[in-house]
């Protein structure tokens, strides 16, 4: 039997990657890292920011999906955005 690695280890892995590729300019394959997190954690709030700053780097856009118009708790420990 395969063992599948922990959910919470691969949607690290899946943003981390997605931050990597959003440095280098490659805005596309951020999108899809930043997706994939939120298929394994639809609550996710690090990859929502991210995906948005992604999408607003491209000028996308997004209509909210069914997932995301839900009302989620804030961690107030993670709150890395600060307005200037």
């Amino acid at each position: 039997m395969r063992h599948r690695p922990d959910p919470n280890v691969r949607k690290l892995k899946y943003l981390s990657n997605g931050g990597k590729y959003f440095n280098k300019g490659k805005l596309q394959k951020a999108v899809v890292e930043f997706r994939n997190v939120l298929q394994i954690d639809s609550r996710f709030v690090p990859a929502h920011y991210q995906l948005a700053r992604t999408y607003q780097r491209l000028k996308i856009r997004r209509q909210p999906s069914a997932s995301s118009r839900k009302p989620f708790t804030v961690d107030p420990q993670n709150l890395t955005h600060k307005s200037s």
